[in-house]
């Protein structure tokens, strides 16, 4: 149903839809026409102020020589037209103005409708700098922008060309994306590399619906989470009912221990996760990173319960692992799931007691629950539970054999790479700058760690509120499983939705040369660019409300980057720049911004650019929408930028926003 849907919405101009999309909750008596009242509605639904509206509505119907009170579909979208002309200056909406003016810049004054071959000479080629397109690639562009619903009257053109109102259509069109499309697509190429050199899309505390001490746990979590490309997910599991006789199960459960959130069954997110493998059969491998407080019988359930529902869609690691240079590709292990949790101590050390989570760089480091002392998932007593430190329990054979990874305690990266490549580190948001600093050796040193062996970085325990950190000098170092609390759409997690949109959002992305610490040599020159914010689109309500007062937008851009220092600079740490727009009164339907901003991108590997849509207002700014993009996917010239709403879907209201901007570097 949704192919279908997107297909036949192509066809029609994101304008034309919004209005299909309100007309019906606008059209009160059903009647399949728009009376003057209900025009009202219409202008504040789509987020236009016109002054007088009542008058402007009986002239128009005077005008065009309507035979009704009302109108139909295609006499309102025309309204809208002449509605946008009213409140631009001069006798044409501003956004046709705009893309008058760039197509006479590149097709000259007197041009109607330019050919595939000058289309692609003088305009995607010279200002979009697309010289990977052909003569064939534009006209068959051009067959689709020529199809779309108009709504309006234009001069006849040949059916091979691209008139000056199509122009306009083309500008805010998929084809003219500012996130190169051939980045969102998946690719055929197969990812047989080490797991190892991938990022992957991976959550925090997966099962959480808010925050981090008292909110619902939920399975819908997790496929919420799976339906937007995370491929690894989160399980903290702990003790539930135990059995009353020895032919009963032990039921173990999930939720965040010591805390007042509800608890899930551990079994109902397998069949969840089961569920969507069933409906990808061919993803890229779900990791379940399990946090394991069992007591024995119920760690012995964990793994009963996993072989029951996956089956052979379960992956169990051959004896010899730990004896691998690298660890299989994800190619090698599409539609399975993989553990990670911890496995016992070798033979030759089985007695020795794992030793607390100390940082080596001052203070303690973070973990992600304290320890249980009991063995069977119970609060200590006598004092706070999170300030006991003691050894894990043991893990049985049953679970320890279909463990994969095993996390290990960090010590140093000299020790870190002699381990084997399924051992692996759990790091705190807190520890990562801790590492960096104390020595920038240990940026490179994690780089090369990161090479064969996995890294999972998370939230620090004192983000009760569930936001999340910024994930960049994570990503910089190369660590795969950057963990995000998938509740909280913040500005790391959209960071995280753009930087994973490529591939067609399969969540698992090669690392570039420079981050996998393969390709050492000088740092790459920094790359001034300039973005022009010229008008919006189809702007929505904040969070999609379909009442309320009409917007008042504005844009922020923000640049998250890396600096990483050479020679005497030996600095490796975040950088953030943000810049505004002034707001526009009233318009959210096609407000004109016309500001440009500068930025240095110093990383291009990593440097991701947020573009922020906010509604003015007198308390708390809300946001409208947003569109991440990573600087390695971003196009240059006039483009357009879809923008998503929290859960980074285009659906409903978000369906038709978007931006033009001018991109130059």
């Amino acid at each position: 149903m949704m192919k279908m849907y997107k297909s036949a919405r192509n066809l029609v101009d994101n304008e034309a839809l919004l209005l299909r999309y309100s007309w019906y909750d606008v059209d009160l008596n059903k009647d399949n026409l728009i009376s003057e009242k209900e025009f009202i509605n219409v202008l504040n639904r789509i987020n236009i102020n016109i002054k007088n509206p009542t008058k402007f509505f009986k002239q128009f119907i005077k005008d065009h020589h309507v035979n009704s009170k009302a109108l139909t579909y295609r006499e309102c979208m025309l309204l809208l037209q002449e509605c946008k002309a009213h409140i631009s200056t001069g006798d044409k909406a501003a956004s046709e103005a705009i893309a008058d003016d760039i197509w006479n810049q590149h097709f000259g004054v007197e041009k109607k409708y330019v050919t595939a071959q000058e289309f692609l000479a003088l305009f995607l080629q010279t200002k979009q700098n697309e010289w990977n397109k052909t003569v064939a690639d534009v006209q068959a562009v051009f067959t689709t922008i020529n199809e779309i619903e108009a709504n309006r009257e234009e001069d006849d053109f040949p059916d091979d060309c691209m008139s000056r109102f199509r122009f306009e259509l083309y500008l805010r069109s998929e084809y003219n994306d500012a996130y190169d499309p051939e980045a969102q697509k998946k690719s055929s190429a197969k990812l047989n590399e080490s797991m190892a050199h991938y990022w992957i899309n991976t959550s925090h505390n997966t099962y959480l619906v808010g925050d981090q001490l008292k909110s619902s746990s939920s399975v819908e979590m997790y496929m919420r989470a799976l339906r937007r490309g995370c491929k690894c997910l989160e399980l903290d599991c702990w003790d539930g009912e135990s059995p009353e006789d020895a032919n009963n199960e032990c039921i173990p459960v999930v939720f965040h221990g010591h805390t007042l959130t509800s608890k899930i069954a551990f079994l109902e997110i397998l069949h969840g996760v089961k569920t969507y493998l069933d409906a990808h059969p061919d993803t890229y491998p779900i990791i379940l990173s399990l946090e394991n407080h069992c007591s024995l019988p119920f760690q012995t359930a964990m793994a009963k319960n996993m072989k029951d529902v996956f089956g052979k869609k379960l992956y169990v690691p051959p004896a010899d692992h730990a004896s691998w240079e690298n660890l299989p590709s994800p190619e090698a292990l599409r539609g399975m799931v993989v553990i990670k949790g911890k496995r016992p101590p070798a033979p030759d050390n089985e007695t020795a007691q794992e030793e607390p989570d100390f940082d080596p760089y001052g203070g303690e480091a973070q973990t992600d629950a304290t320890a249980d002392t009991t063995g069977s998932g119970a609060v200590p007593e006598g004092g706070n539970p999170n300030d006991v430190k003691v050894a894990p329990p043991q893990v049985v054979p049953e679970l320890a054999e279909l463990t994969l990874f095993h996390g290990t305690k960090f010590k140093s990266f000299e020790k870190s790479i002699a381990l084997p490549s399924s051992h692996m580190h759990s790091i705190g948001e807190t520890k990562i700058p801790k590492l960096i600093d104390h020595d920038v050796q240990n940026a490179k040193d994690w780089r090369k760690y990161n090479q064969r062996h996995m890294t999972r970085t998370y939230p620090a325990g004192l983000r009760v509120d569930s936001s999340n950190y910024n994930p960049m000098l994570a990503w910089a170092t190369g660590c795969q499983l950057v963990a995000l609390n998938f509740q909280t759409s913040d500005a790391p997690l959209l960071l995280n939705d753009g930087i994973f949109r490529q591939h067609g959002e399969s969540g698992y992305l090669l690392k570039p040369p420079r981050i996998m610490g393969t390709s050492p040599g000088p740092l790459p020159e920094p790359v001034p660019v300039k973005i022009r914010i010229i008008h919006g689109s189809c702007l929505p309500k904040p969070f999609g409300h379909v009442t309320g007062e009409i917007i008042d937008p504005y844009v922020g851009v923000s640049l998250y980057d890396i600096k990483e220092g050479d020679g005497a600079d030996t600095s490796f740490e975040n950088v953030e720049e943000t810049k505004y727009t002034k707001y526009v009164d009233d318009n959210g339907y096609c407000p004109v911004f016309q500001e440009t901003f500068e930025f240095t991108v110093r990383c291009p590997d990593c440097a991701i650019f947020l573009f922020d849509v906010n509604e003015k207002d007198v308390a708390v700014d809300d946001k409208v929408g947003h569109s991440a993009i990573p600087f390695s996917c971003m196009r240059k010239g006039f483009r357009s930028i879809p923008l998503y709403d929290n859960d980074n879907t285009r659906s409903g209201a978000f369906g038709f926003a978007t931006l033009l901007v001018e991109i130059t570097f």
